[in-house]
């Protein structure tokens, strides 16, 4: 069998979408495609939901053989855990992406159109806000009209791959499992914060807490005697801005010792959140403010909380889902919430099969665990594909799982072609190469340096993400003081000014010319991915409020005009910044600043990028008081996000994607100190002015956020919306803790024996996945026509 000649191969050439891509599976699955949401036959008493007519595959060399079509893809690593309540990273994920499947999913609907069918659900959802406005128990307002309350059909043949049917009662288990208070899952926070959380699902989390707040409140003291005030130093205060326990463990060990060496940060460490303020932890609390440069009589205060009551015990019955029938569920929401992001929001699921999760519970003392999601034994899957083997650090399988629903209603024909799905975990790059060359593997993710070799490729695709990279800055004082040693300056990152400086001193088109391609030149923090809203007729970047937003902060008069690059302003920049570092006491004359760069490893394209950086800073220094004398210190970190949360860095390479048909989300990664690692930056001390309408408006940024995403402003006309998130986005480029430097791309080369789709989708997008995966030959066809080039292939 001989492969396709090039004219017809060249439509394999095709872009997908997704963040981190292993192959097709992460682009159908993470980042799904919409168009506009059609209305799916909401009256239709059976149940049944009309799903778009697939176009006909063509079929490059011969038509579709019966036989077994294996997908063999790699992972550097192994997932550690598939738990969909705890899973962490892209990896994790990998298993769910094929053993699950949403209430919603994305189905093709001709070459260019694209709808939301339901999947584990049976239609569309149905808003009965007007049943349960004024409900006092949900608390949503008397005046609402929609968007809070929802009422969805289950479908009726879903079930676990042992055949256990899955009913309104498997939805309300897993969800009280997911947020249940003492597991502390790590994606219990989609329910209980932002445009998904539920009715209460807080009040139920929290249930029984004691409740403590800062006696500081902006520039002054709350008047409370001191017998009533308390201090902790494992949770974030007003002293330091976070923790006495992330200084601690960051290095800060001596700002903790007294004059006679006592250790007071051990000596308070009792394993209590809260302790009362005595007159003798009074004294080591003005010892430590002492230590971090802060004399005044009343600045232990700032470390001190008041008792603010005990939460009221919320049983799970009251979170905002209920059973509505065998087959139905409700989802009462905190905040409105339109339909098409509802169903964007349900496209990945919370089940768990509750034998396995509760035989898998272990109480650790401090919080519950399960091991579910962690063995082939202790997993049950519910969607297309199921897990059958499992070797750490060396090979998962998933076959087709034959109880799926979708391989006998009738409505996933000519769909899910692949029976089984290798992932080798293979961490060494070449190995991987060797075995893709091969015919072992089929898909590549290009190394810079290999790139230039396949850039011609029939075979490679250019993969856009929704992510974006950028430089954060540590711009927090206080830390940046306790770095400094005789000599070494980093106090200097703290003024905007210098930061502004450092951000136009790069060449951005030269930088990602040089050394990042495939990438692309981004002057927001939100890229080119990025919708204003679910029906897709405008891209955010396109935006009148999204240009006036860049030029504002670059100011330029048009985004054509924009480079982001102006060493004359950089350089003027920094002659302010050290005038006023210098008056204020903060920079000798012959301080050396010296930035440390936190990067993942000391591989090559860290190395010259760190060089670019430092010749673009020494180069807009020249004339000014700080030339020759700014230098960057790269140090190769594994864990630097962890260490850069710390506060042990001066830069880092970020970054942050999100949904891109939400792209108001993003800003929670700047908002809620939880997720920022832009030190310095406090979202609920910035203040922002908004017109709105005509009228001028000031809030805190963090209150900015909480308007535009879950309270006045969250069900809002998208005019509105764009103009809150670009005064956002133009406030982060001008106070500059962070700059961007180029939206995320991935080159990927694909194996010969797939026929890829060639769909159309706005912005030179294009889309395909697992759903839609056609391979050309059997597994029997590829192994000998691999044996015929003799286990060498040509790309």
């Amino acid at each position: 069998m001989k492969i396709a000649d090039k004219k017809c191969m060249r439509k394999m050439s095709i872009v997908v979408l997704s963040i981190h891509l292993m192959f097709f599976v992460s682009a159908c699955q993470s980042n799904k495609i919409e168009k506009e949401m059609e209305k799916v036959n909401m009256e239709n008493k059976s149940n049944e939901v009309e799903t778009s007519e697939v176009d006909e595959m063509t079929v490059v060399g011969e038509e579709e053989q019966d036989g077994e079509y294996t997908m063999n893809d790699v992972s550097p690593t192994s997932p550690s855990l598939w738990n969909p309540h705890d899973e962490v990273t892209n990896v994790d994920r990998l298993i769910g992406k094929l053993t699950t499947i949403g209430l919603y999913d994305v189905v093709r609907e001709g070459e260019e159109q694209y709808k939301v069918v339901p999947e584990m659900a049976a239609a569309i959802p149905v808003d009965i806000t007007n049943e349960y406005a004024g409900d006092e128990q949900f608390g949503v307002p008397e005046d609402a009209k929609e968007g809070y309350a929802y009422k969805i059909q289950l479908n009726p043949k879903a079930c676990w791959e042992d055949g256990t049917r899955i009913n309104a009662d498997t939805y309300l288990y897993s969800m009280e499992q997911l947020l249940n208070p003492e597991m502390h899952n790590y994606n219990s926070a989609k329910f209980l914060i932002g445009t998904m959380a539920l009715a209460n699902s807080n009040a139920y989390y929290h249930s029984g807490e004691k409740q403590y707040s800062s006696i500081k409140q902006g520039d002054t003291y709350r008047d409370l005697p001191e017998d009533e005030m308390y201090f902790s130093f494992t949770k974030e205060n007003a002293f330091l801005g976070s923790s006495a326990k992330r200084y601690y463990e960051a290095g800060y060990h001596e700002m903790f010792f007294d004059a006679e060496g006592t250790d007071l940060y051990q000596k308070y460490n009792k394993g209590e959140e809260y302790l009362p303020l005595t007159q003798e932890a009074k004294k080591d609390l003005l010892t430590i403010s002492a230590n971090f440069g802060d004399t005044s009589s009343d600045c232990y205060k700032a470390w001190c909380f008041s008792y603010d009551g005990t939460n009221e015990e919320v049983g799970f019955d009251r979170v905002g889902i209920k059973k509505a029938g065998e087959y139905e569920i409700i989802l009462i929401l905190n905040q409105p919430i339109k339909q098409a992001d509802l169903c964007q929001n349900l496209t990945s699921n919370w089940l768990v099969y509750k034998e396995y999760y509760e035989s898998g519970k272990t109480n650790t003392g401090e919080m519950v665990k399960t091991t579910y999601g962690t063995t082939v034994d202790q997993y049950m899957s519910y969607g297309p594909y199921k897990l059958t083997y499992f070797q750490r650090d060396k090979i998962f399988t998933m076959e087709k799982n034959e109880a799926w629903y979708g391989y006998s209603d009738g409505l996933h024909e000519d769909q899910y072609q692949i029976t089984r799905v290798n992932y080798h975990i293979i961490a060494n790059t070449d190995v991987a190469m060797q075995m893709f060359l091969q015919g072992k593997l089929d898909c590549i993710e290009l190394s810079s340096d290999r790139l230039e070799k396949y850039r011609s490729s029939d075979y490679i695709a250019y993969v856009p993400t929704t992510a974006t990279s950028k430089i954060t800055f540590n711009g927090e004082y206080l830390v940046l003081k306790e770095r400094e040693s005789e000599g070494i300056n980093k106090t200097l990152l703290s003024y905007q000014e210098f930061r502004q400086a450092l951000a136009l001193t790069i060449n951005r088109q030269e930088m990602v010319t040089q050394l990042l391609s495939p990438n692309r030149v981004a002057y927001g923090i939100i890229n080119e991915q990025y919708f204003v809203d679910a029906n897709q007729k405008e891209i955010y970047r396109t935006t009148r409020q999204a240009k006036q937003a860049l030029c504002k902060a670059y100011e330029v008069s048009s985004v054509e005009e924009l480079t982001g690059y102006d060493k004359e302003r950089a350089s003027k920049l920094m002659t302010i910044a050290y005038e006023k570092a210098y008056a204020k006491g903060d920079i000798s004359d012959k301080d050396i600043i010296e930035l440390e760069f936190l990067v993942y490893s000391n591989e090559d394209s860290f190395v010259k990028l760190v060089k670019f950086l430092q010749d673009a800073f020494l180069d807009a220094a020249v004339g000014t008081p700080l030339e020759g004398r700014i230098h960057i210190t790269m140090t190769p970190d594994p864990d630097y996000y962890n260490h850069a949360k710390q506060g042990a860095f001066e830069m880092i390479l970020s970054t942050w994607g999100g949904n891109y048909l939400y792209p108001y989300d993003v800003m929670q990664s700047y908002a809620d100190e939880r997720y920022s690692y832009e030190l310095g930056f406090h979202a609920k001390e910035v203040p922002l002015t908004i017109n709105m309408e005509g009228e001028e408006q000031t809030k805190s940024f963090y209150d900015w956020y909480e308007a535009l995403c879950n309270n006045e402003y969250a069900m809002a006309d998208t005019e509105t919306k764009v103009t809150i998130l670009a005064a956002m986005e133009a406030c982060l480029l001008e106070q500059c803790y962070c700059t961007p430097l180029y939206s995320r791309y991935t080159a990927n080369l694909y194996t010969q024996r797939l026929n890829l789709v060639d769909i159309n989708f706005i912005n030179d997008m294009k889309y395909c996945g697992i759903r839609y995966l056609k391979y050309r030959m059997t597994d029997e066809q590829w192994d000998n026509y691999c044996e015929e080039n003799e286990g060498e292939l040509s790309y």
